[in-house]
């Protein structure tokens, strides 16, 4: 009988653990097991190491170690895998896929198992006693992120079936597909589920009557070695995918999870829901979704602001589970926008910073839209009150949240946290960091220092033991109906005349449709609520607007109000100095208790306009399902029919 060396990627997690422990006790043909992962292999599990066992510490995105892991390997069992159901897509994990293959082809490693997802089946159509065979891939996948990339790679691994290695033999590849697995070192798929509600009410997201259907690691992990033990004795299996299923009943979640809420003195509740049913018996799969039908009250702090007016606006024509809207700002809530009222309004005037005032407007909510904000690019900003109102007042919402059982809340930064002498592309929420220093430095502090903090928020308990979700959504510069600062401010004073360059203004910025943020919020109350999951992340607001330079941003403005940009610019370095010059001047008349008139330009504006900076709205599009609801044309026209009646 052949003894074969087998390397497990991924065998430091919690799959990998159980398979390294069945391949050390069940894999009569392993002579050598091989662990690659980005944390060193420490056994976590109970059972007497009969083989050597080798760890290779690293990433599977790097190239020249996974090709010495793969040498004089036999078979590969590729686990290693970034799993997260709220995961916008990421091209990285298909690069890692081809990376292993191309190790495999380029050592000579004949086997390859691929440890794929029945998350790629999942979807709105019911599947009942299904099959390899019968399965079909939904008309929409629920987990559409981690799903997607699983499904690719997958593909990969499939169609690499039969492909010739660097020796002239054939590489053979299977797939094996687990459920939602339970047993030792989950920390997630049970534990997650009742640790909140140990000794409490177990509260069901409505009937819950679909059946779905988990598996136990440790029958998992065996079929990875029966399949390590079966492909070498039969290549006809090469190009084969396996669901994962074990005798674990397929019932309801409650059915499902009664074993465990026993456990722990739990017991379930239940509420109205829509919902749908997946399950696969024998050789089976799940993965479900339901979309509640709760009807929500919203309360929106600054409603009465530039872009609180449009989000109450889009939460009456698109808050599709919205019963009920309040506004909390300084000034009473009062029609700006035209659209027809059909959902019930309460407005509370007063500050955030009063704790009072915003427990009472929190009492009874069940999500926070918390805009309300000081917002002062100015060269000499108020510190105090930014402070007072950014900072404070948000810790005001939170803890009203918390008093109060808000179980949502959606917090509205800025972009601004990360603006600064770095240049910024195509940039993701992934890919972006806070800038060496901020361009509106006491501004964006103050944004950077809530949005931590309602995002750390994320996962408290509430007062009545339940759970606060907290998101942030960070808009773009934004230009629109209401507008009476970024627009009507460059254009008013070069109405018919020349707009002069300040620095080169080449730099690619962006800009938004206030509409479209506003729309952002709407598409994020109507997602948490069904998706806990979107809880501590954060979201670009971009939406089609075409980034460019800021004379070419502003060209649709500039033609309608008769304004040219000068074919000449002042140099960066002298408009700087010049600057520099007259704020000195400021500073001393400001010393002297002179009043000035505020001044809507600083250092950080005219370097914002020298420096690249444009977003995608791609992790939005994925985990919120938000699209732009308004096409850039229809914004501009919008845009220009409202500045025409100001400026």
């Amino acid at each position: 009988m052949s003894k074969y060396v087998v390397l497990v990627t991924g065998g430091s997690g919690f799959l990998g653990q159980h398979v390294v422990k069945h391949l050390q006790l069940y894999g009569d043909s392993v002579k050598e097991i091989r662990v690659l992962d980005k944390v060193p292999y420490e056994q976590k599990l109970e059972f007497e190491a009969k083989q050597s066992i080798l760890s290779y510490t690293g990433s599977i995105t790097d190239s020249a170690l996974v090709q010495q892991a793969c040498r004089g390997v036999d078979i590969v069992l590729h686990i290693a895998s970034v799993i997260d159901w709220s995961l916008f897509p990421n091209r990285k994990i298909l690069h890692e896929v081809h990376r292993l293959i191309e190790a495999c082809r380029e050592e000579n490693v004949p086997y390859l198992i691929y440890c794929g997802s029945s998350g790629i089946f999942a979807g709105p159509e019911e599947s009942r006693g299904g099959t390899e065979t019968t399965v079909k891939h939904p008309s929409k996948l629920y987990f559409d992120a981690y799903a997607y990339s699983k499904l690719t790679a997958q593909e990969i691994v499939i169609s690499a079936n039969g492909t010739t290695l660097s020796n002239g033999k054939q590489l053979r590849t299977i797939a094996i597909l687990p459920l939602p697995m339970y047993g030792e070192l989950d920390y997630m798929a049970i534990p997650l589920s009742i640790r909140p509600f140990k000794g409490k009410s177990y509260p069901l997201v409505g009937r819950m009557t679909a059946i779905l259907q988990y598996s136990y690691v440790g029958n998992t992990a065996m079929m990875f070695v029966k399949a390590a033990e079966s492909i070498p004795n039969n290549p006809a299996l090469g190009g084969h995918f396996f669901f994962a299923a074990d005798d674990t009943p397929p019932d309801t979640l409650p059915g499902v999870m009664k074993p465990f809420l026993d456990l722990v003195g739990s017991r379930p509740s239940t509420c109205e829901v829509q919902q749908v049913s997946i399950v696969i018996r024998g050789q089976g799969v799940h993965d479900i979704c339901w979309e509640t039908t709760m009807k929500h009250v919203v309360l929106v702090t600054g409603g009465s602001g530039f872009l609180g007016q449009h989000v109450v606006k889009h939460l009456q024509l698109y808050g599709e589970n919205v019963k009920d809207i309040r506004v909390l700002d300084v000034v009473d809530y009062k029609q700006k926008l035209e659209f027809e009222i059909k959902k019930p309004m309460q407005t509370f005037t007063g500050s955030i910073t009063d704790k009072d005032l915003v427990e009472r407007a929190c009492h009874g909510v069940d999500i926070v839209l918390h805009v309300a904000s000081i917002i002062d690019y100015n060269q000499f900003p108020n510190q105090a009150i930014l402070n007072e109102v950014n900072v404070k007042g948000t810790e005001v919402v939170l803890n009203a949240c918390r008093e109060e059982n808000v179980p949502y809340l959606i917090y509205c930064s800025s972009s601004s946290v990360y603006l600064g002498p770095e240049a910024v592309m195509d940039g993701t929420e992934t890919s972006v960091s806070q800038p060496s220093r901020f361009y509106y430095k006491a501004y964006a502090s103050s944004k950077a220092k809530a949005q931590d903090m309602v995002l750390s928020a994320n996962g408290s308990k509430l007062n009545n033991g339940n759970v606060l979700r907290t998101l942030a959504i960070l808009p773009l510069p934004m230009f629109g109906e209401l507008d009476n600062v970024q627009i009507p401010l460059a254009v008013r004073p070069f109405k018919g005349k020349t707009f002069p360059v300040v620095g080169p203004m080449d730099a690619t910025v962006q800009f938004s449709y206030v509409g479209n943020t506003a729309m952002m919020f709407v598409t994020a109350a109507e997602a948490l609520p069904n998706n806990s999951s979107l809880g501590g992340h954060f979201f670009f607001a971009a939406d089609d607007t075409p980034p460019a330079s800021y004379p070419e941003t502003m060209k649709p403005f500039f033609n309608h109000f008769g304004t040219k940009t000068s074919k000449w610019h002042v140099p960066y370095w002298i408009a700087m100095s010049l600057m520099f010059l007259f704020f000195c001047i400021l500073f001393i008349l400001r010393f002297l208790r002179i009043t000035l008139p505020t001044v809507h330009f600083s250092f950080g504006s005219l370097a914002f306009l020298n420096t690249t900076f444009y977003v995608t709205y791609d992790k939005a599009k994925t985990m919120l399902g938000y699209k732009p609801l308004y096409e850039y044309g229809s914004c501009i026209e919008r845009a220009k029919a409202f500045y025409e009646s100001i400026i």
